[in-house]
């Protein structure tokens, strides 16, 4: 082989080591922002007060703060995150989609106060279809359900009952239906 005296020439590094640093801690910085940012919302949208900012969750939260799960003077407050969410990443999830439903329908549909109160039972009945039993147990713990406190034995309410069955109007202030109550316990 013959040689020509040519050198070769050094091909250029296309990502500079600097390039890559600098766009690596540019990423570490979007995702340390964004990690702050998605802690501190989902802190703030946690929070009734957040939920109660828009009119159809008022009525909600004024029967909440009345109710025996919002007695800050006893230290006894139960959240709307509390009963409604269930535990875990994918409870938190599945609340945060949810909540980015209810803002879309509340800023595109328009406010109707009659249409409201006209589906306000169906409402109910999908907030109480959230609340699963462990939710009710995490603070009401089956030894702590004192049998002096009430007249039903919780030890013959059947597998397949649910908390919210006979205690369905604590939000409200009346108390559970008797006929449903016996019936759930099997008498």
């Amino acid at each position: 082989m013959a040689e020509t005296g040519l050198q070769p020439v050094e091909q250029p590094e296309p990502w500079p080591r600097r390039r890559r640093t600098v766009l690596a801690l540019a990423l570490a910085g979007c995702a340390v922002i964004l990690a702050a940012a998605g802690w501190v919302g989902r802190r703030v949208t946690e929070r009734p007060e957040f939920c109660a900012a828009c009119h159809e969750m008022r009525p909600s939260y004024e029967q909440w703060v009345c109710s025996s799960h919002y007695q800050p003077e006893l230290g006894v407050t139960a959240t709307c995150q509390d009963c409604h969410v269930a535990p875990g990443f994918t409870g938190a999830l599945q609340s945060k989609l949810r909540g980015l439903v209810h803002v879309y329908r509340h800023l595109t549909e328009p406010w109707d106060p009659i249409r409201w109160e006209a589906d306000r039972l169906r409402r109910q009945q999908v907030a109480r279809a959230q609340i699963a039993n462990e939710a009710c147990i995490r603070c009401h713990k089956p030894p702590e359900i004192a049998p002096a406190l009430t007249t039903v034995d919780h030890t013959k309410v059947g597998p397949r009952s649910r908390c919210v069955d006979c205690h369905r109007n604590l939000m409200t202030g009346r108390r559970p239906a008797i006929r449903r109550l016996a019936h759930a316990i099997g008498e």
